[in-house]
């Protein structure tokens, strides 16, 4: 993976436990040393987490926000944040860092059988415990995040097995990714990301893929179908 010094970003993931989240960012921070995860589940106080992600993005290095980031009101604290550590053009004008969205949309069931096989997890200790955030989440506090939020690019992937629809949204991309995740996966995730163009207009919000799936499926099934953007990653 090229390391060649980049100027500061921030990466956004959202999605559920166990949808790959971390898997992404640890092996990112690993493979890449400008990257710094900023993970809660290691950190346990979201003060902590604001604290080092300040302290990376100063000394210049990007940052991985490895939370669910399940509603706006999450999601928002980063906005700020790459609005904090913008830079003013000629007339004064904050431009914030790039900010990224990168959604894990793994399907709900998916999710549960991971978390059937996973073990030293670093804050979730048992099955069960697994499972019932998972739900709590899927069923009562998942806001689906949009480009409009204030995110630079939107990021959508996709497990191997599921095919999306395809419409044109030039903000916004969908892409299929396999596990293990491996350096070429990654790099390939992120020249993706760098290839969407960046936001300069709010989007108009249409459905999105998890309202979608929630309103065509009882509450624990996932629909399959995507209305993004859509390629196939050559790994």
């Amino acid at each position: 993976m090229d390391i060649e010094q980049q100027p500061p970003r921030i990466l956004v993931l959202a999605g559920w436990v166990g949808s790959g989240k971390s898997t992404f960012a640890i092996e990112l921070e690993k493979s890449n040393p400008n990257y710094v995860r900023i993970c809660q589940d290691v950190l346990k106080k979201r003060q902590a987490c604001e604290a080092l992600a300040r302290r990376s993005l100063a000394e210049g290095k990007s940052i991985i926000i490895d939370r669910q980031n399940f509603d706006r009101k999450q999601r928002l604290t980063w906005i700020k944040l790459s609005q904090e550590f913008g830079t003013k053009d000629d007339n004064d004008k904050i431009i914030p860092l790039e900010c990224d969205l990168i959604e894990f949309a793994t399907p709900y069931e998916e999710c549960l059988k991971r978390l059937e096989h996973r073990t030293g997890h670093e804050s979730i200790h048992s099955i069960q415990e697994g499972t019932k955030i998972l739900s709590l989440i899927y069923h009562k506090q998942w806001v689906s995040p949009h480009i409009s939020e204030g995110f630079s690019r939107h990021l959508i992937l996709l497990p191997s097995d599921v095919e999306p629809n395809t419409t044109t949204k030039i903000n916004i991309k969908s892409i299929q990714i396999s596990f293990p995740m491996t350096t070429e996966i990654i790099q390939s995730i992120l020249d993706t990301l760098d290839s969407i163009p960046v936001t300069t207009t709010i989007q108009t919000i249409t459905p999105h893929p998890h309202q979608q799936q929630q309103q065509q499926q009882p509450k624990d099934t996932r629909n399959q179908s995507r209305s993004n953007t859509y390629s196939k990653c050559p790994w």
